[in-house]
């Protein structure tokens, strides 16, 4: 038995097309409010992180950084590794006592061996204005 193969403008008609239509948009807002919520709920992750690693002593501070260089990716791993209150010496011992590398940590903008101690924006540090936002160390809100 030959069937006639199928065509698709034979399923399309006004209901279907209004039926589709009311999906694509009550999907799309769920996805924009899973996202908003998504956004919030890392920044508020990145606010407090700083005073959650005050409050940790160095052996407990190393143990944090250890677990989440373990699950980062290659460029995150290098940026978190050069997060100022990462102990490093007492990371590298448990790290070479394990039989691992330590991470190597991402030089830091202001460091004269990236890019001649120009900041992201390509201004020199000495001349950089206070108000840019881009070479602000304060989390963007």
């Amino acid at each position: 038995m030959n069937l006639p193969a199928l065509d698709h403008e034979m399923l399309k008609t006004d209901a279907t097309t209004r039926a589709f239509n009311t999906f694509l948009k009550s999907a799309g807002k769920a996805t924009v409010k899973l996202t908003k919520a998504e956004i919030e709920r890392q920044k508020a992750f990145g606010e407090t992180m700083n005073s959650f690693l005050k409050e940790l002593d160095d052996e407990a501070r190393a143990g944090f950084f250890i677990a989440f260089e373990k699950v980062a990716s290659g460029p995150n791993k290098r940026r978190i590794a050069g997060h100022p209150q990462r102990p490093n010496a007492l990371i590298d011992a448990i790290l070479s006592e394990a039989g691992e590398m330590p991470v190597e940590a991402e030089p830091q903008p202001d460091s004269p061996s990236v890019a001649g101690g120009k900041s992201v924006s390509g201004k020199s540090k000495a001349t950089t204005d206070a108000s840019d936002p881009f070479d602000s160390e304060t989390p963007i809100s």
